[in-house]
């Protein structure tokens, strides 16, 4: 196995973490979301910087039947990329460490863990896209679990019109 195949791994367990800390309870879905997360940043950066080094197997491209016909979602890992999943994987593990202590400080407990792991999940994809339309709709899936979070905690003007 490649590190791409294993980094896509990665981005699509923070993607099944989504629905799974949806149908837990409070508790249990925080440690989930959160402790996978962190579990998957260091996996993911471990791979990241083991690729970045020379000591990971590179594959040329991996491309999955989803996306346009006839081309698929293609995804590539090179050096640039692998700099750049360090540094988000670093940042997520650090993020997801403090998440398991401050949620449970949450207002609303059960409304970000989902958008947390996806926005992860849709980072590690915008890194890896190798093609405009895959790079697109990765994006827009990283726009979107973002806006989670920022609509989650209770209403306050400010929030309100920053989410538009």
């Amino acid at each position: 196995m490649s590190a791409l195949q294993a980094l896509l791994i990665c981005a699509g367990a923070l993607f099944a973490l989504a629905p799974l800390s949806l149908s837990l309870p409070r508790g249990a879905a925080r440690w989930t979301a959160y402790g996978g997360s962190l579990l998957a940043g260091v996996v993911a950066g471990a791979l990241a910087l083991a690729s970045l080094l020379g000591l990971a197997s590179r594959a040329d491209d991996v491309a999955l039947p989803l996306g346009l016909p006839w081309v698929g979602a293609r995804f590539h890992l090179d050096p640039l990329a692998a700099v750049f999943l360090v540094v988000i994987d670093l940042g997520a593990a650090v993020a997801s460490l403090y998440a398991l202590g401050y949620g449970r400080h949450e207002t609303a407990p059960g409304r970000v863990p989902p958008f947390y792991a996806a926005f992860l999940g849709a980072m590690h994809l915008v890194v890896l896209a190798a093609d405009a339309f895959t790079f697109l709709v990765a994006w827009e899936l990283m726009s979107l679990a973002s806006w989670g979070p920022t609509t989650a905690t209770p209403p306050a003007p400010e929030r309100a019109t920053s989410t538009w």
